[in-house]
Parts: structure tokens; sequence; C-alpha cells
């Protein structure tokens, strides 16, 4: 977690880390360009960071976004989704050079992990009002917005691989 009072964040020496990974979690980061030069800082130079986030689509219009991305954001905790080229120039400007910034959708049956079938859907809401388990509401909830989400194609998953070069720039 990040202490928000200090100048560094991750409780890590200069160039401690030869790899850092990451699987969807800088999506909840409310200051992700921060966590990047933190990356830099703990990396040793020829250190690699590499992971997988959620990632909203490419060219997205205003009312997608107000329709499918940002009622995920609020279910799911995230401040704002950004792009595979958002993630990618954050990271450059960072002062890693990116190797992969990837949309998996490119690669892998992504519909597949979510509830993306319109019927499927369906059987979800009515569990839903069925069960008096508030969170459990809130969790179906959630993975209803994701499904509808990347069915119109505004919800995606991202991979990235990149590297701390091994003089400084």
């Amino acid at each position: 977690a990040f202490d928000q009072g200090s100048a560094s964040s991750l409780p890590y020496p200069d160039a401690s880390f030869d790899v850092v990974l990451f699987f969807e979690s800088p999506c909840h980061f409310p200051d992700r360009p921060r966590f990047f030069r933190e990356v830099v800082r703990i990396l040793r130079p020829g250190g690699r960071l590499a992971g997988e986030d959620w990632l909203a689509a490419e060219g997205l219009s205003d009312a997608d976004d107000a329709q499918y991305i940002r009622p995920l954001c609020e279910t799911w905790a995230i401040p704002q989704l950004s792009t595979v080229s958002e993630y990618a120039k954050a990271m450059t400007e960072a002062g890693l050079t990116v190797r992969e910034a990837v949309d998996m959708r490119d690669e892998i049956a992504l519909l597949r992990g979510f509830i993306a079938n319109a019927a499927d859907r369906a059987l979800v809401r009515a569990e839903m009002q069925a069960t008096t388990d508030p969170i459990r509401r809130i969790i179906m909830a959630g993975l209803l917005r994701l499904g509808e989400a990347a069915e119109v194609g505004a919800f995606t998953v991202g991979r990235f691989l990149a590297s701390k070069e091994l003089r400084p720039t």
C-alpha cells in the first residue's frame, strides 16, 4: 500500500528487486503513474515488470464510458480504468522500456471468463432477486456489469512486460 505522506511509497530500498509482478491490482491504485515510478525505483538495472490488469477499451465514447466503465469502477473499487496505451505511456514516462502492451482480446476468448451471454445474465438477475444476502447481491451486480462491458467491447484485460534499462537514459 502507498503511504501518501512519504516521498517513496513502497517500503523497499532502491534497486532491491529483479522482478515486480502484478495481477489485476494497479487498476485499483488512485495514482498508477506513481506506482510505475516506484517500480523503477525498486527495480535493479535490467529488472523487469510484468503483469495483467483490467482495462477500458481504446477509443470509448463518453456514453459507453458512462454506461459500462464508470458503473464497473464503482462496483469494484476502481478509481478509473485506463487503456493499454495509457498504461504503456505511464510506464514509459516512469522510465521503463515497454516490451509488450497487449489487449488480450486479441489472444484469448475473453468473454468466456465473464457473464457475457444475455440468457446467463438473466439467470444471475433472478438469483440476485432471490438472495437475502446484500454482499452476494453486490458481487452478482458487479459480475453482471463486467459481463455487459466485456460483451460490448468496453472492457478488456491487458498484458504488460517492461524493463528498467541497464544504464539510465
